[in-house]
This record gives C-alpha cells, sequence and structure tokens, in this order.
C-alpha cells in the first residue's frame, strides 16, 4: 500500500489458476486452485474478493491494526531478489 495524499493506494497479487511454478518459487508460491483441488473461477474470486474489502473500507483502523498483527517482517530486516 502507498499514501498518495489523501488517497491510499493498494496493490494486491493473486496466483489463481497454475498447474506449477518455476523451481526458484516451487517451495513457497501456491495458487488457489492448488489450495482448493480444483479451478478457481477468476470472475467469483473477484466478486467475493471486492465485496470482502467493501466491508473494511469504513473501519480503516481496525483493519490497520489487523494487518499489522500479521506482518511477519514488521520491524525486521528484508532484503529483495
Amino acid at each position: 500500500a502507498e499514501r498518495d495524499g489523501d488517497a491510499l493506494v493498494v496493490g494486491a497479487g493473486c496466483n489463481v489458476n497454475w498447474a506449477s511454478f518455476p523451481p526458484e518459487l516451487a517451495a513457497t508460491a501456491t495458487a488457489c486452485n492448488q489450495e482448493a483441488g480444483h479451478e478457481v473461477d477468476r470472475d467469483a474470486l473477484l466478486t467475493a474478493f471486492l465485496v470482502g474489502l467493501e466491508s473494511l473500507l469504513g473501519a480503516s483502523d481496525e483493519v490497520v491494526g489487523e494487518y499489522r498483527s500479521r506482518l511477519a517482517t514488521l520491524g525486521r530486516r528484508v532484503r529483495g531478489l
């Protein structure tokens, strides 16, 4: 997420239907179909995501606290690939 003036810009990525990943990602990456055990309908997934996101928009203070509590890297040094 990035703040731009009064706006918050959020980017999200999701691997939906992947048969496999390149060797350098295979140990750490996953996709919705691999977790569900079947192909995932992209339109249904997007709809569910947007409905969930809409329910969070009015509770930004609570969302920030919840998000921070789940961050594995908060306060830790990280490096890019």
